[in-house]
């Protein structure tokens, strides 16, 4: 594999061979009969999609969360204001219409 597109694990296992780390039998290779070697890279590309979605996933979660929490921050501080406000207008109503009914 040359091209641009190889991903990490492609480009490692060529570097084995390449390198004569691992010896294939090139006509079993390139006939697509799985070896042992083919097997395992295959296993090796699910393990790191697996990886990659989980990734993916965590991160969709975190900004979920952060989202949820300035909601809920903002929620929080509308209710405060607004129960502030409940309050001023209880005093306000106490001290000027009780106040005036005497």
């Amino acid at each position: 594999m040359t091209n641009n597109k190889q991903t990490s694990i492609d480009w490692f296992f060529d570097q084995l061979v390449l390198n004569r780390i691992i010896i294939i039998n090139g006509s079993t290779y390139w006939d697509k009969v799985k070896t042992k070697y083919e097997l395992l890279l295959d296993q090796a590309r699910e393990m790191y999609q697996d990886e990659i979605e989980a990734a993916a996933i965590i991160s969709s979660a975190e900004q979920s969360t952060k989202a949820a929490n300035a909601k809920t921050e903002a929620f929080a501080i509308g209710y405060d204001q607004g129960y502030n406000r409940a309050l001023d207008l209880v005093e306000w109503k106490i001290k000027n219409e009780l106040k005036n009914t005497k």
